[in-house]
C-alpha cells in the first residue's frame, strides 16, 4: 500500500460495481490507514456513519486465500510482482500488476499461460500509456 498501491486504490474506489475488501502491507500503519480510507469511502457512499468492510493483512497469501476476492492489485516491490501475480492467478484471481510484471521471459510465459488457461483478465499497469489521454 505504498505510493503506487495507494494511488491505484484511489482509482479503483471510483469504479462502480467494484468493492475493495482488503489491503495488505508489511507496515501496519500503512495498511491500517488505507483500510480506514476505504471504510470512510463506503460510509460516505452508503450514507452510513460507519462501514466496516476492509480486512487488513501482513501476508498477501492470507489475503489470496479468501475465495470471495476475485481480483487483486499487485504493487509490491518489483521482485515480488511475478510470484504474487502467479499465486493469485493460480487461485483464480484476475490481476492488475504494476510494472515491471516480471523479471524473466520464463515468468512472462507462465503468467500468459495462467491467464489463458484460467480465462483471467490480467493487466500490467503502466499509467503513462494506460490512461485515456494516450490510448
Amino acid at each position: 500500500m505504498g505510493g503506487q498501491g495507494s494511488g491505484l486504490l484511489t482509482g479503483f474506489l471510483g469504479f462502480e460495481g467494484c468493492q475493495s475488501l482488503a489491503v495488505c502491507d508489511a507496515f501496519r500503519s500503512r495498511r491500517q490507514q488505507r483500510a480506514r480510507e476505504i471504510e470512510a469511502h463506503y460510509a460516505d457512499l452508503t450514507g452510513k456513519g460507519e462501514y466496516k468492510c476492509c480486512a487488513t493483512y501482513e501476508d498477501f497469501r492470507e489475503l489470496l486465500a479468501r475465495p470471495e476476492i476475485d481480483a487483486v492489485i499487485v504493487a509490491t516491490p518489483d521482485h515480488h510482482h511475478a510470484p504474487a501475480s502467479t499465486m493469485a492467478m493460480k487461485m483464480g484471481k484476475a490481476v492488475y500488476c504494476q510494472k515491471p510484471l516480471v523479471q524473466s521471459v520464463y515468468d512472462a510465459r507462465v503468467i500468459r499461460q495462467l491467464s489463458n488457461k484460467n480465462k483471467l483478465a490480467t493487466q500490467m499497469g503502466n499509467q503513462g500509456s494506460a490512461e485515456d489521454g494516450l490510448r
